[in-house]
């Protein structure tokens, strides 16, 4: 249970794909993987499982740095087009404001000929003006009398400072229809956003469009679209050194190695040698992964499955079943699994009942590549094992005088013959060709079995589909 707890809270901080930084919940999953480890007995299998982990985490760290070298490679391939639209964008913006800067200026006098100040002057539908006040009335008027068209699609206005004057419309955060004026050079130059009224939508529109608003507000929006247009190629210009920063930089990042790839090829090779080692390792040291082994090697599902059910026959010529043929000689063979719990037994039926010979139960632990046994049944000659195992605590002093404690769980004796009976167990099932079939097939089969065997010697005499053996404690 501690175990399983602290992998939980382990993958949600590290979600598998992103980098460990959550090293300290990490070190406590290796504690206890590493005490279960120990309390096996094997050396080999605490090196197999720390291996495993480490091995786990350099694929992890190894998936990002491909990850971040295919986002670089597709960034590179990118950046030399986002430089240049990013320089575009600098030359363009940089014309139209020397545009707008150089253009001619219209001197207005007083009534004395005396020369008060400069202005732009601004050509609204033909007309050219240099006063403010009646230039913004143009631009209002034309923008009441023509909403709907503005609010469908770009209307030219006339032009100012060098640059085509237009009304668009955009759509403000309020929801409602808006328009902007847009001075058009090389780069279109949008002002704030401004509601005009509206009669389709019944919006009474702001206070510049009505008769008591300043109409010259208007050509105050156009100036400082010009007088922002330094500050947008500042942004552009930070933009392009940023940009090109990033792609000397990824230029060097791109070509470099995984800095741990050595490191994982030894770790891998290592963990295939102890693999290798654990395999040949006799069941008086561990039976887990062997038995783990047989067991999936039978019935692959049960690492991608948490509930299922199959079951097994021997192919034959006397029963036939919708898809198949099967041999009656062979009792049905049957894996459960629900959870991280595996049943298999054979089975067959005794005055309406379903008898086993045997069942087995057994705990398997994908992740750790082991299945424990639990329990063993045959109802056939009234056998009922269940399977515990005790902890001993073995004191000794190291080289330093210091005292350690080893702690060691002891398998019964009990358990021991249970597992050199599945080891016999599996070597029947596999000679003996057992296949795993549809759920029809067994259906047929189990009603023929059903109505040919009606007492209990001539199911349990069938030697041939039983499992060969029984335990030395029975």
């Amino acid at each position: 249970m501690l175990l399983n707890k602290q992998k939980f809270v382990s993958q949600i901080f590290t979600e598998k794909i992103t980098d460990r930084t959550i090293d300290d919940i990490d070190q406590i999953v290796l504690y206890f993987e590493t005490a279960k480890a120990v309390a096996v007995g094997n050396p080999l299998i605490r090196e197999h499982i720390e291996l495993k982990r480490e091995v786990d985490d350099l694929l992890t760290e190894q998936s990002i740095y491909f990850k971040n070298k295919f986002s670089m490679e597709s960034q590179l391939k990118s950046l030399p087009k986002r430089i240049s639209n990013a320089e575009e964008n600098i030359r363009q913006f940089k014309n139209d404001l020397q545009k707008a800067q150089s253009a001619p200026k219209k001197n207005i006098s007083d009534d004395k000929g005396n020369i008060i100040k400069e202005v732009y002057p601004i050509t609204v539908c033909g007309k050219n003006y240099s006063n403010g006040n009646e230039a913004g009335k143009a631009i209002r008027d034309f923008i009441i009398s023509n909403v709907a068209d503005i609010l469908n699609k770009p209307v030219s206005l006339g032009q100012y400072r060098g640059m085509e004057l237009l009304a668009t419309p955009c759509f403000h955060e309020s929801g409602k229809h808006n328009i902007s004026l847009c001075l058009k050079g090389e780069q279109p130059h949008y002002s704030t956003a401004l509601t005009p009224p509206n009669p389709y939508n019944l919006v009474e529109g702001e206070e510049i469009f009505k008769e008591t608003g300043n109409p010259s507000g208007f050509i105050t929006r156009l100036d400082n679209v010009i007088n922002n247009m330094d500050k947008k190629i500042s942004k552009f210009t930070e933009e392009k050194g940023q940009l090109e920063k990033n792609y000397i930089t990824m230029q060097k990042d791109v070509n470099m190695p995984f800095d741990k790839e050595e490191e994982l090829s030894k770790k891998q090779q290592r963990l295939i040698e102890v693999t290798n080692i654990l395999e040949k390792t006799p069941l008086s040291n561990s039976y887990e992964y062997t038995l783990f082994k047989s067991m999936t090697e039978l019935c692959p599902d049960l690492l991608t499955s948490n509930d299922l059910h199959l079951t097994y026959l021997v192919k034959g010529d006397d029963v036939v079943c919708e898809n198949n043929s099967y041999s009656s000689s062979f009792m049905p063979l049957t894996i459960e699994k629900h959870g991280d719990t595996v049943y298999i037994s054979h089975d067959y039926e005794q005055n309406g009942d379903l008898m086993s010979d045997p069942l087995v139960i057994m705990k398997l632990d994908s992740e750790n590549s082991s299945a424990i046994l639990q329990r063993y049944r045959n109802d056939g000659i009234g056998v009922d094992q269940m399977f515990s195992r005790t902890i001993q605590e073995i004191e000794k002093t190291n080289k330093d005088g210091e005292v350690e404690v080893d702690i060691k769980e002891i398998i019964s004796d009990e358990e021991k013959s249970c597992a050199d009976f599945m080891e016999t167990w599996f070597d029947n099932i596999e000679n003996q060709m057992y296949v795993p079939v549809a759920e029809s097939d067994a259906k047929d089969f189990k009603e023929y079995k059903r109505n040919k065997d009606r007492d209990v010697s001539s199911s349990y005499n069938e030697i041939g589909g039983s499992a060969g053996s029984i335990p030395d404690f029975v």
